[in-house]
């Protein structure tokens, strides 16, 4: 019974760590620094990092019997956020409180894209994008409502897989070009 009971949680946590990379690959894809001119940078990629994370943990959120599995990729999150740190030399010592930084600007964040997401509102979340994404950037533009515009088409995208694909990290994100979207 313990054996089972592990190679299930291996299992899971398996899963977990496929859908991570997912996000984590496409967050890196060469159109959101090159059309959305959201900044190549560790902020840059960080911000990618947790659009996609949250786009994920959103459609998890509508299936019950997956709460353990959202609860595991935020936790993938939490560990490679931490080696990433350990990576770029910071000392150990300010790992802990860098890390409880970022996981609260992650769930600010989320809570801030939520308020578009659900409510289909394009101007909500292109100005919860400017605050994050493009902050230091100048005048609220056009790129946080392109972006605003991939993020609602790719949570339509999302909402239509069915949840085993998902589970499993059988399914693609869509693709950033303006042009199919």
């Amino acid at each position: 019974m313990l054996f089972k009971w592990l190679k299930n949680r291996a299992e899971k946590r398996q899963r977990a760590e496929n859908i991570y990379l997912l996000c984590a690959n496409h967050a890196r894809h060469p159109l959101f620094f090159e059309s959305y001119q959201v900044p190549d940078s560790i902020t840059g990629r960080y911000e990618l990092l947790c659009i996609h994370v949250y786009l994920l943990l959103e459609r998890l959120r509508r299936e019950d019997d997956l709460r353990e599995l959202s609860q595991t990729l935020t936790e993938i999150l939490v560990k490679e956020l931490e080696r990433a740190y350990r990576d770029n030399g910071h000392a150990d010592l300010s790992i802990p409180k860098n890390i409880k930084k970022l996981i609260g600007g992650f769930y600010t964040r989320a809570e801030s894209y939520k308020k578009g997401i659900r409510k289909n509102n394009l101007h909500v979340l292109a100005m919860a994008l400017h605050d994050y994404v493009y902050v230091n950037e100048g005048d609220k533009d056009e790129r946080a409502q392109k972006l605003a515009i991939y993020m609602l088409a790719a949570h339509t995208h999302l909402e239509s897989l069915g949840i085993r694909d998902i589970e499993n990290a059988h399914f693609a994100f869509i693709s950033p070009d303006m042009d199919n979207l």
